[in-house]
């Protein structure tokens, strides 16, 4: 996979695009990670999914702006990957600080050695979240080609 360099979302391809009807919050999860799992990508024998949902027990990563952001930082995950759910229907309960169901999930996932770059991937997500009007247009999106042609814009 492309190093995350300039613009995160440069390394966000079609298949990392997931298009999710309405489901539980752990389903979600379940479907974004299983559908590439790559161990290159992903860590052995299902580790970063036990991570992710670790991860959700101990605080919720729902945010807010019905966005959420499931993270994780592994030692067999060799590179950055983000991969970007967008929920069809009435959202998910992810237990968001503002309690809206979450309806865009950005999931992260990285190498435990590279905390700042972890941070700033993280970082950069949160910023275009808050702007309204990307949640809207990202929202809209029917198929992954749109998806890849706001993130270029982005």
């Amino acid at each position: 996979m492309e190093t995350i360099e300039t613009s995160i979302f440069a390394a966000v391809d079609e298949k990392s695009i997931h298009f999710i009807p309405s489901c539980s919050r752990n389903v979600a999860l379940e479907v974004m990670v299983t559908t590439q799992n790559h161990e290159k990508i992903l860590g052995k024998e299902g580790n970063f999914l036990k991570a992710i949902l670790a991860r959700e027990e101990l605080v919720s990563t729902g945010i807010g702006f019905a966005c959420a952001i499931p993270h994780a930082k592994l030692h067999d995950i060799d590179d950055f990957f983000i991969k970007i759910g967008i929920v069809q229907g009435a959202g998910i309960d992810w237990k968001s600080v503002d309690r809206t169901p979450v309806k865009l999930i950005f999931m992260i996932g990285g190498p435990a050695i590279e905390p700042n770059r972890y941070l700033k991937i993280l970082s950069t997500i949160t910023e275009a979240i808050r702007k309204e009007e990307f949640r809207k247009e990202l929202l809209s999106c029917v198929t992954a080609k749109e998806v890849l042609k706001l993130f270029e814009r982005i």
